[in-house]
């Protein structure tokens, strides 16, 4: 994961602030994506921080680009989900 940046995640943020980046581990295999998204809730749970993880919808365009990649055998590219962490 991102350990050692989220371990300076309380030096870096402000009182209250939010942490938001874009989840794309795994963006192939929803099992795999959400068990990734488990692993970061309790790493930065760890840390002192909540978790909320938003599903973002992904265009019909967008959609078809990921199954042709992927039926190609390359990454998924740009399917995520988003964490806000404060």
């Amino acid at each position: 994961m991102h350990r050692e940046f989220h371990e300076a995640l309380p030096r870096l943020l402000r009182p209250g602030g939010v942490y938001s980046y874009f989840n794309g581990l795994a963006a192939d295999n929803a099992f795999f994506h959400r068990v990734y998204c488990e692993l970061a809730a309790r790493e930065l749970a760890a840390l002192g921080f909540t978790t909320q993880f938003v599903p973002l919808p992904v265009a019909a365009a967008a959609a078809a680009e990921v199954r042709l990649r992927i039926g190609k055998g390359l990454p998924a590219r740009g399917v995520a989900s988003s964490a806000r962490v404060q």
